[in-house]
């Protein structure tokens, strides 16, 4: 069948009327609601919806329309004596031709809706490469003063928290020029109502810092909040007010604020205080924890930072379990006493609570209450490597449950730790030994221990694994690391070895083995 066969054929089954029908209808229907969906509150993207349906309904209602003509058989008055053969040939080659035109049809209409999606909703909502990433976003200020010249200010604010939580390791930071230069390489643009949004929904922050200021009474006040990758508001600070001449001193603030929260929260001490400390004091803890091992220097910043601010709850939490750690009980029961006594006058959190108890029961040894208060402070942060290792402690030697020891240990990963410079990653290297020991997992032990005994430099190590190697026979080994100690002039280290090695063999009942150690040591 010829197109000009086909058309005519079209024309006289009505079709084109009927197309004409749909076309003129939907047209009409467009412009009524154009009219009429901002009077009545519709929302605007509605129009969008009615184009994308009447386009996905056009093959559809074409369809419709043969099933309702396919029973009828049109043909010229001239063609009426043609045989019924003739008539069932030339009506196959007009439905081929329908439902060619048909597919056509569809395949233009397809490619419109999916343009029209593009166009609308794709290039507004989604980037074309989704950027995951656990950093913070830090926006410009919002400048609501009305003064334009004051732009510059929401600029400086948001470069000065940047600059502090870079300088001060509380994070690693995507600024607003970040999501700028980003967007200008797209072929599509971002209206600028979703344009904040681009932080949480596209480059997937872990936390958002945003604000605004505005002139009050003379006043330039600064508002500022922290919202998690899902945009909800994780904390708003208190307004931060200073002469309008001098918003530099506000921004500073700000900044000592946003950097201080941010440390805690990831320190996991921010639960612990009522509201954050003043910064110079927080600088003085963390340079605190950071001599951990220069007993003198960690004990003075501990002070130091009390000093500055009195209400910090965690040094002075701190400087009891030092002086507990460090034997002197009276100083710390003395500590403990004024320290608890001084803060149930105010209203302490549960968290607070709990630690203060911690602390009492330590000095009145009740070991099962150490054990239990100090679980609930696991429980809220097993992956802080001091806590970690502190419960490990506490499972171990005060309650005597080495089986629960393996589940704490492998709840904190050790392969990114500098094992060098981490004290605390030594004593849970030290207790898991210890702990396999007592389950008689010596295999465990030695697979634990032997790979970082040569980065970790404790005695403490060599002697859990010794008792391994003992109980495995692998006495071989035990002489190696006896040798290596002597070659390399650790005398003192040999001999404290040697003598757990024979009391080792004193405890298994083998005296023969264990005054060969007792002798070399003598």
């Amino acid at each position: 069948m010829s197109l000009r066969d086909f058309l005519k054929e079209c024309n006289d089954r009505g079709v084109f009327k009927r197309l004409s029908i749909y076309i003129v209808s939907s047209w009409v229907v467009l412009q009524v609601l154009v009219a009429i969906y901002s009077p009545l509150g519709i929302p605007e993207i509605s129009v969008t919806y009615l184009i994308l349906v009447l386009l996905i309904g056009f093959p559809i209602y074409i369809y419709a329309n043969w099933r309702s003509q396919e029973h009828l058989i049109l043909t010229d008055p001239d063609d009426i004596q043609l045989e019924e053969e003739v008539l069932k040939v030339k009506r196959k080659q007009f439905k081929s031709m329908y439902f060619k035109s048909l597919t056509l049809i569809s395949i233009i209409s397809l490619v419109a809706v999916v343009i029209i999606i593009k166009n609308r909703f794709i290039s507004e909502n989604f980037l074309p490469e989704l950027i995951e990433t656990d950093k913070i976003a830090v926006l410009n200020f919002d400048n609501d003063t009305g003064d334009e010249e004051l732009d510059i200010v929401g600029k400086m604010a948001a470069d000065w928290v940047i600059d502090g939580i870079t300088n001060y390791g509380a994070g690693e930071v995507i600024s607003s020029d970040v999501v700028d230069d980003y967007l200008s390489m797209l072929s599509t643009q971002v209206s600028p109502k979703k344009r904040n949004d681009v932080f949480t929904t596209f480059f997937k922050t872990e936390k958002l810092i945003k604000g605004s200021y505005v002139i009050q009474d003379d006043k330039m006040v600064f508002r500022c909040i922290i919202q998690d990758g899902k945009g909800q508001n994780i904390t708003a600070f208190e307004p931060i007010e200073c002469q309008k001449d001098n918003a530099l001193s506000c921004i500073e603030e700000l900044k000592q604020k946003v950097v201080v929260y941010l440390g805690l929260t990831e320190d996991r001490s921010l639960g612990i205080e009522r509201k954050p400390p003043d910064f110079e004091a927080y600088q003085k803890f963390l340079l605190s924890k950071d001599n951990y091992d220069d007993v003198d220097l960690y004990l003075r910043l501990l002070n130091e930072a009390i000093a500055l601010d009195s209400t910090y709850f965690e040094p002075q939490l701190l400087r009891v379990q030092h002086y507990y750690n460090s034997g002197d009980f009276k100083v710390a029961d003395s500590l403990i006493k004024s320290f608890s006594q001084e803060n149930r006058l105010n209203k302490l959190s549960d968290r607070q609570k709990v630690l203060l108890n911690f602390c009492e029961a330590l000095l009145t040894g009740k070991n099962n209450r150490v054990y239990q208060n100090f679980k609930y402070e696991f429980d809220i942060t097993p992956k802080h490597l001091e806590t970690n290792s502190t419960y490990m402690v506490l499972s171990l030697q005060y309650v005597n449950k080495p089986e629960i020891l393996e589940d704490a240990f492998e709840k904190l990963p050790m392969e990114d730790l500098n094992l060098e410079d981490c004290v605390f990653c030594s004593f849970r290297y030290f207790t898991m030994g210890m702990a396999y020991n007592e389950l008689g997992e010596y295999d465990k032990t030695i697979a634990l221990l032997e790979p970082v005994i040569n980065i970790i430099e404790a005695t403490y190590l060599k002697r859990t694994l010794s008792r391994a190697y003992i109980e495995t026979g692998r006495e071989d080994k035990l002489d190696k690391l006896l040798q290596d100690l002597d070659l390399s002039d650790r005398l003192e280290d040999k001999y404290t070895i040697s003598l757990h090695a024979g009391l080792t063999h004193l405890v298994n009942g083998e005296s023969n083995k264990a005054n060969e150690f007792f002798e070399s040591v003598i």
